[in-house]
This record gives C-alpha cells, sequence and structure tokens, in this order.
C-alpha cells in the first residue's frame, strides 16, 4: 500500500519558487546598471566670460552674435539691449533672413538659467531656429 502525503492547506512544505525570484533579481539588476550609465554621461559644460572674447573664424554665413551677462543684460551684436521686449523688437528689425542666419548664443557662467531661456523662447518666436551655443 502506497502511502499519500496529506496536503493540509496553509502550511509550508519546505520548497522555494526561485524561478520567480532570480528573474525579479535580474530585472533590478538591468535597471540599476542603466541607470549608473545615464549618470556617467553628464557633460561638463562652463559657459565661458561674456567679456573673454575668443578670436571666432569669419563665416560667409550672417552671424548674429547674442550675449548674456551674470546680471542679466542682453547684448545683440555690441548694441546693448533695455528689454527682452527690445531684444524682439531688434529681431524683428534684423534684415537678413532668419531661416538661413545663425545666432550665436553666448552666456556668463554666472547667468541665470531663466535669462538665457526668454532668450531662446524669443528667437524662436522671431524665427531664428540655427542656433549656436559658445561654450569653452
Amino acid at each position: 500500500m502506497r502511502h499519500r502525503r496529506e496536503e493540509t492547506p496553509g502550511l509550508f512544505d519546505g520548497e522555494l519558487q526561485t524561478t520567480a525570484m532570480i528573474d525579479v533579481i535580474f530585472i533590478l539588476l538591468i535597471f540599476f546598471v542603466s541607470v549608473s550609465r545615464l549618470k556617467e554621461s553628464r557633460l561638463d559644460l562652463r559657459l565661458p566670460d561674456v567679456s573673454a572674447r575668443a578670436s571666432e573664424p569669419v563665416s560667409p554665413e550672417a552671424v548674429l552674435l547674442l550675449e548674456i551677462g551674470a546680471d542679466g543684460s542682453v547684448v545683440l551684436d555690441g548694441s546693448l539691449l533695455s528689454s527682452p521686449q527690445a531684444l524682439a523688437r531688434a529681431l524683428a528689425a534684423y534684415r537678413g533672413d532668419p531661416l538661413t542666419s545663425t545666432v550665436q548664443l553666448r552666456g556668463d557662467r554666472d547667468a541665470r538659467h531663466g535669462d538665457i531661456a526668454a532668450a531662446l523662447a524669443t528667437l524662436q518666436q522671431s524665427g531664428f531656429h540655427n542656433v549656436r551655443f559658445a561654450v569653452q
């Protein structure tokens, strides 16, 4: 006569289901490896000072130089502008074609991010889409 083992519901029989645990561990491992690689790929950018002028190669295309100072001052091609609205007016009065012209944006390393973002928004609204950022 063969003895049957009684199965009592709710009692632990000592076996572990390791397949599900191994799957979860591999998923967590993949997650942490991918997240750690994202942190390693940051760029170390340092914005140049507005007062420091680098010798720039002369380009045949029309290049507007837009500078943002640490105090929020805006200079467009050597002309100090009083407000973001003045920048919009100066860009509207620009005689070149905004689609083919390039704007080189130089921001002081202590300039507020909001001032640079506002200048970019004004450039976009004025139709200038070719923007180069000057960095050291």
